[in-house]
């Protein structure tokens, strides 16, 4: 945890350093929020679940709502996964993903679902949206059609291997980064 240096004493690690630069635990709740909203429609794998409240917690996104059959936080794997970020992500259940995004699509929040659809389009094409609502699906059945229809984007990100996708929470950690860029690029003030 400690490396030693030339004096004789124990220099901190870069871990303690990045540790001592946060906010105190009392103050954090009262940090401004991204306005970027991750709605989880029945991801079926708990450590994807738990990698999502993670980027949730990175970068500081408003909420991360949890829908349909979308793993537990307390499950053993989604605590192997979270590694505890769920006390400082704020995020909610709800049954059914369409009313949660439907209601940040009439506050005006841009709806972006993360898909392999015959609409979609690279992050290098799109304009994305913030504050936005970024829907991620299923793992296999992907996004819920009704909330394809509301989407302002579907995006794709392109993959040239053999495989036709990557897992949920690294094309999630994509999308939010390349959200919050675009954000930032235009001189959006809520950009990360």
């Amino acid at each position: 945890m400690f490396q030693e240096v030339s004096s004789g004493l124990r220099a901190p690690t870069p871990t303690r350093q990045l540790r001592r630069a946060k906010p105190s635990r009392h103050a954090f709740p009262n940090l401004p929020r991204t306005p970027l909203v991750l709605v989880c429609d029945s991801l079926r794998h708990a450590s994807s679940a738990g990698n999502v409240l993670r980027l949730a917690d990175a970068f500081l996104l408003e909420k991360v709502w949890l829908c349909g059959d979308t793993a537990m936080p307390g499950s053993p794997k989604m605590r192997r996964s979270t590694k505890g970020v769920e006390r400082w992500v704020p995020w909610e259940l709800a049954e059914d993903p369409l009313p949660v995004v439907q209601r940040y699509r009439e506050a005006g929040y841009g709806v972006v679902c993360l898909e392999l659809a015959e609409a979609s389009v690279s992050p290098y094409e799109a304009r994305l949206p913030m504050p936005a609502c970024l829907v991620l699906g299923n793992e296999r059945r992907g996004v819920d059609p009704r909330i394809l229809d509301l989407a302002d984007v579907i995006l794709e990100l392109p993959s040239q291997g053999m495989g036709n996708s990557m897992n949920v929470g690294s094309a999630a950690a994509i999308s939010i980064f390349e959200i919050c860029r675009q954000a930032r690029v235009r001189g959006d003030a809520h950009g990360a």
